[in-house]
């Protein structure tokens, strides 16, 4: 999948998360012609985005919609589900990092705590800051007194 398949799959949840958001002065969720009209898009336009099937909307497409909604843009280009988290991307940029992760890949559920372990007491060691998901210091490798 594409970088524009994922963005447009984006836009398609974002905005069928603002149609049935924002409704109509009826009550009801705008109708792709009602959406046309007051965008200024075509109807044709706005149910390819609808769908994801528009591969790439411009910024001028998501103004006009965010527009007529009264939203602001970004809720029209929700957050990528399959992309990482920020600080995990920016670990993960480390080769090193990257690379004992990879090797890590497959290993036990048992193997994986001892590593776990290892690295808890060698950032101890070093002075780094434990993060609030590793484990305490109780596991194979207990703290020296």
């Amino acid at each position: 999948m594409t970088s524009a398949d994922k963005r447009s799959g984006r836009v398609a949840r974002g905005l069928r998360s603002v149609i049935e958001e924002v409704r109509s002065p009826s009550g009801r969720p705008y109708t792709t012609a009602q959406i046309a009209a007051g965008s200024g898009l075509s109807e044709a336009a706005v149910a390819a985005l609808r769908s994801g099937d528009r591969p790439n909307p411009t910024i001028n497409t998501i103004s006009a919609l965010a527009q007529f909604f009264g939203v602001p843009e970004e809720r029209l280009m929700p957050p990528d589900r399959d992309a990482p988290e920020p600080e995990l991307a920016a670990v993960l940029a480390d080769a090193d990092v990257r690379n004992i992760a990879l090797r890590s890949a497959g290993l036990s559920p048992g193997s994986l705590k001892m590593i776990e372990a290892v690295v808890a007491r060698v950032r101890e060691l070093e002075g780094l800051d434990r993060s609030d998901d590793s484990p305490e210091s109780s596991g194979p490798y207990p703290a020296e007194s």
